[in-house]
Parts: structure tokens; C-alpha cells; sequence
């Protein structure tokens, strides 16, 4: 659950030991710069640092714009998904994202700071593998970027392997489409938010990814 309620528990065992979220948005692009990515992130962030009643939830990492290269990245997801004892790992990535080669053998990538032609940033299919691979009991990716269902469509036809069990994804969009800004934010991101900040909530409370996505998908 991603802890919009008002669960009491131990604020130091949370940030911890129990759940971790790294966010990662890139604005400033040398070439195509977005401008709500970090915004988004920053949004995303305070939803999930606390619950609705304060308490601590989320242990929140951000990085963003120069920060993001293609080692810091992998370092981002390895300090994510490899700690013992997670509950809960959430991956956010809010940027530009590509498809390369053709289809069937397409490859989906979100794209660093100082990614180069052939070598764009890292692979959606590598982050799927390593939220495959976590201890966590519930992983979730979230994908706001262009051709965003890559991370998915890409296994199945490429090199299939299955989405492990506890893994969930959300992704703004289908392989072949364009993720939309909207009046300075992801127009998918301000759904999700939305969507944290009680829209999905049940009666208690809660938010789950289910939850979260049904609600995205009917908005």
C-alpha cells in the first residue's frame, strides 16, 4: 500500500528498513528539455514521504537533472531493489524515453543526461530485471515518459521473462505512443498524485497499486 492513511507504526523502522522510493526526473536535456518532470518528482515526493497523518512513511531518494547519468541510475535501482528486509520498493522515473531498433527487436530506454547515440541510457528491460530480482515483498515501477509500455512489450517479444510475482507496473504509455505535458506537469504523473493525494483511497485510508490504477485508467 502506498500509505495515504493514517496507519500508526515506527517512523524509524519505515524510512529504514521498510520502504524505500527512489524518484528520477530530468528536465534539462541539452537537446528536447522537458519542463514538468522535476515538479512531478517533487510532487510525488511529499505524497509519499508521510502519511496523511503525518507519520513517516516512504524513505524518499530523489535525483535529478545533471544528477541523473547512466552509472547513477544503475546505482539508483541496484540501493532500491537490493536491500533485505524492504516491504515496499517504488521505482519513479519522469523524462524522456525511446524506442530503438524496430519491431519485433525494439528496445525501450529512459533516457540520462549524458546518454550518446547506441548508448541513450538504461534499458526499461534492466529495470524490470532488477524489481524481478528484489527481496521486497511489493515492487512497483512508475513510467511517465514516451513509449513507456516498452518495459513490458519488449519482454514479451524480445527475450520473454515473466513479471515476477509482487511486481506491478504503471507506465503512461503503449510502446508507440508520447507522453503528454499539461500545464507544467505530466499530465500521467498529476493523475497518479491525484490519485495518492486520496482519489484512490479506500475506506481507510489506503492506497494500493490496483487501486491507483484503476483510477488512473478511468481518468
Amino acid at each position: 500500500m502506498f500509505g495515504v492513511g493514517t496507519t500508526s507504526r515506527n517512523s524509524s523502522a519505515l524510512r529504514d528498513m521498510s520502504r524505500i522510493a527512489t524518484l528520477v526526473a530530468i528536465d534539462q536535456y541539452s537537446s528536447f528539455p522537458l519542463h514538468g518532470c522535476v515538479a512531478d518528482a517533487t510532487a510525488l515526493y511529499a505524497l509519499l514521504d508521510k502519511n496523511d497523518g503525518g507519520s513517516a512513511n516512504f524513505n524518499c531518494h530523489m535525483l535529478t537533472d545533471g544528477q541523473v547519468t547512466r552509472a547513477s541510475l544503475r546505482t539508483a535501482l541496484q540501493q532500491t531493489f537490493t536491500q533485505r528486509d524492504l516491504e515496499f520498493a517504488l521505482f519513479y522515473f519522469a523524462g524522456h524515453g525511446i524506442v530503438r531498433g524496430s519491431n519485433p527487436d525494439f528496445e525501450g530506454v529512459v533516457k540520462t543526461v549524458d546518454g550518446i547515440p547506441g548508448d541513450e541510457g538504461v534499458l526499461m528491460q534492466e529495470i524490470l530485471s532488477w524489481a524481478n530480482a528484489s527481496p521486497a515483498t511489493e515492487r512497483i515501477i512508475v513510467l511517465d515518459c514516451c513509449h513507456a509500455g516498452a518495459v513490458d512489450q519488449v519482454l514479451a517479444t524480445r527475450a520473454p521473462v515473466p513479471i515476477a510475482r509482487g511486481v506491478s507496473i504503471l507506465a503512461a504509455t503503449r510502446s508507440d505512443q508520447q507522453a503528454v505535458e499539461n500545464g507544467g506537469r505530466g499530465l500521467f504523473s498529476s493523475h497518479i498524485c491525484a490519485a495518492l493525494d486520496g482519489g484512490a483511497a479506500d475506506v481507510r485510508g489506503f492506497v494500493t497499486a490496483a487501486n491507483t490504477y484503476a483510477y488512473v485508467d478511468k481518468s
